[in-house]
């Protein structure tokens, strides 16, 4: 897709929930919560600055590998559900419920966008407030030990899938073409 977006000098709205790809092929970012934009901002200043508790935590999830002698950290998890959509439209954050830096007035009434930077924009009262802290400090996961015992129920050698079928060029003769895709 990056390579698609330079060779044609164009302009993709890429929609997804996977983080990396995001981080690799964006130039800028807008994370949505409950159908609204809740920050936007440059990529690299997104991940490296996030100012909205909900982006925050999303980060949070993403697993991290140690750093020298340190030990793997649990994943935190944003609690609650999400907003359902099929609730009238509240005049509130709709973050509010999930939101650790949660107080009155985010109940009351429904922040704007805030210019939190140059060109970024968040969409919280407390934009400024927002740090790796608020999801509580990394604790290390516990090592869990291993039943030799179990018997596995499945087992893969080998496997390999495919999406579609290969087509002649000239309906029954000549060379193979669009050949499947390997997944």
């Amino acid at each position: 897709i990056a390579e698609l977006k330079e060779r044609v000098n164009a302009a993709i709205l890429f929609v997804s929930h996977n983080l990396g790809v995001i981080a690799r092929i964006a130039d800028r970012v807008a994370v949505m919560y409950a159908g609204q934009i809740v920050e936007q901002a440059p990529v690299g200043d997104l991940f490296k600055n996030p100012q909205h508790p909900y982006t925050l935590g999303l980060l949070a999830c993403v697993p991290q590998p140690p750093k020298g002698d340190q030990k793997i950290a649990t994943l935190k998890c944003i609690p609650g559900s999400v907003y359902a959509a099929s609730e009238v439209t509240v005049q509130a954050c709709l973050f509010s419920e999930r939101c650790p830096m949660a107080q009155d007035s985010c109940r009351e009434d429904a922040p704007h966008m805030f210019r939190a930077g140059d060109s970024h924009e968040s969409r919280c009262f407390f934009w400024q407030d927002v740090g790796s802290e608020i999801w509580g400090a990394a604790e290390p996961r516990e090592e869990s030990q291993r039943d030799e015992s179990l018997k596995p129920e499945l087992r893969a050698k080998q496997l390999q899938v495919f999406y579609g079928r290969p087509r002649r060029k000239y309906l029954l003769f000549g060379p193979k073409v669009d050949l499947p895709v390997r997944a």
